[in-house]
């Protein structure tokens, strides 16, 4: 082989071997953009949903705190609008709802436990009572530093630590989903009462400090 042919046989060796080694780093390159995009986007639904919980949270302690008020009240010089009680029964089932909506998120994006789903499950419970109490003209359990104020408090301790979980599901899969949100649905009042008494039996010291 002539010398010249030689030397256009190496260029173009080594021009596809540049080509070759541009065309992986490419690739590479776009497959970790990718990846850290979608861990990015992932990081900023997290974020989102923790906020989300902690303004449920806030929003929680405002309506039982107002209702607490209202019922305790006995000054006649504070004035109380005839609508509150209705438009704190709005606000409680707005909370209820975004919980709900937060529920929907776990059991879907979520690899929830037994105990998880039992704590959703639980906490579900517990914000229903806000409504429940307004609806029947009766004090908020949890408004008050009793028993039922500790309880509440871990329970939202406990959920908000699945919130801000970062172990996120790779792939859907809509029947295991539905079966998550179906396990914390089926924690009703029974199962809620029963939790609550085996709290207080273990911390006795919150029996009856109510304040």
């Amino acid at each position: 082989m002539k010398p010249e042919y030689q030397e256009l046989l190496k260029a173009s060796l080594s021009l596809s071997v540049a080509l070759i080694t541009l065309a992986l780093g490419w690739f590479v390159g776009h497959r970790l953009s990718v990846k850290w995009n979608l861990i990015q986007k992932q990081r900023e639904t997290d974020i989102a949903n923790v906020q989300d919980f902690y303004s449920l949270y806030g929003e929680f302690k405002e309506v039982s705190k107002v209702w607490r008020v209202i019922k305790r009240n006995k000054d006649p010089s504070l004035g109380i609008a005839r609508d509150s009680r209705w438009s704190l029964l709005t606000r409680a089932c707005a909370v209820e709802s975004k919980n709900e909506a937060i529920v929907v998120k776990l059991a879907t994006e979520r690899d929830l436990k037994e105990d998880a789903l039992r704590d959703l499950g639980l906490f579900r419970q517990a914000l229903q009572k806000l409504r429940e109490s307004i609806r029947d003209d009766i004090e908020v359990p949890f408004s008050s530093r009793g028993p039922e104020y500790v309880f509440f408090n871990d329970l939202a301790a406990k959920v908000g630590s699945i919130v801000s979980s970062s172990h996120v599901i790779t792939t859907s899969d809509p029947i295991s989903a539905s079966k998550r949100l179906e396990a914390i649905a089926n924690v009703r009042l029974p199962h809620f009462e029963a939790a609550m008494k085996r709290f207080v039996e273990a911390h006795p010291e919150y029996a009856h400090s109510e304040t």
